[in-house]
């Protein structure tokens, strides 16, 4: 195969360029099509960080994947991408506690395995949760969980992620707010629906506009319930992150399939394949 690590050359900011690692090809015997897949190296580090967010092109060099009769791809630029990793402003994965404000039954630790709620965290031991030990109790009004303020100067874009696992009865509520002075609060995402998370959840969401640039944003998670008796697990919070600008991935991954029509009788199964594409990766 004339498929190796000299076929693509990458240029991007900064005067990086670097040849493209080759990983695969789908078959490694003549043939076509055939799809390669190479791995391209960030300018410094081992990750893709904020600092190398710009515009990257890669080009196909001279004289190196051939065909059976010996002619050569035509050297030349193939296409590019954008890197614009977000920033992150805040983080608190709760390895250590996080200096949150926790109303009454708001509680951080490890998490007490109990009917629906999470045996672990998702990382380390210790989480931010309501009542670790057990459910939510009935007509609970709204309690909170509160951020201390977070410096957001020069930010005009954020978006908060994390991992969730909530279990709330249809008609109690569950929310996330947001405020830049600690008075008025800006509704995040809110639910009075029944919600019954059975593994943790990546959640995440825009925050409002008006609350970003700000050098005091708070946000709190609450919870409530009405009379009746039955309850759930409430809320528990892992790897708390709000990201600055950069491209976040709303946007769920497609699927596209190939299959041909079959018109003969015998065959023990018939073959087809799914291509999955999303803006970032498929886990």
């Amino acid at each position: 195969s004339t498929l190796d690590a000299n076929d693509l050359r990458v240029r991007g900011p900064n005067g990086y360029e670097v040849l493209a690692e080759f990983i695969s090809v789908d078959t490694t015997v003549n043939g076509t099509p055939r799809t390669a897949a190479y791995a391209i190296a960030p300018p410094s580090g081992s990750t893709w960080l904020p600092i190398h967010n710009g515009t990257y092109q890669v080009y196909m060099e001279p004289e190196q994947v051939a065909d059976v009769e010996g002619a050569f791809v035509a050297e030349g630029e193939l296409g590019g991408f954008e890197v614009s990793v977000p920033a992150t402003v805040y983080s608190a994965g709760m390895d250590a506690n996080p200096g949150w404000n926790l109303e009454p039954q708001w509680q951080y630790g490890a998490p007490t395995p109990i009917s629906g709620g999470p045996p672990t965290a998702f990382s380390g031991t210790a989480v931010v949760g309501y009542n670790l030990a057990g459910n939510y109790a009935k007509n609970l009004s709204t309690r909170y969980a509160t951020t201390p303020e977070i410096d957001t100067v020069g930010s005009t874009v954020l978006t908060l992620r994390f991992m969730r696992w909530l279990r709330l009865q249809r008609n109690d509520s569950a929310s996330i707010e947001g405020s830049i002075n600690g008075n008025d609060w800006i509704t995040v995402w809110s639910t009075s629906g029944g919600i019954s998370d059975s593994t943790w959840v990546p959640v995440q969401y825009p925050l409002p506009p008006s609350l970003a640039g700000s050098s005091a944003l708070r946000l709190r998670w609450g919870i409530g319930s009405n009379p009746d008796p039955k309850t759930d697990a409430g809320w528990y919070i892992d790897d708390v992150e709000i990201l600055d600008d950069g491209a976040i991935d709303s946007s769920p991954p497609t699927a596209s399939l190939s299959i041909a029509n079959l018109s003969r009788e015998g065959s023990p199964s018939h073959a087809c394949s799914v291509t999955y594409a999303d803006d970032t990766a498929v886990r």
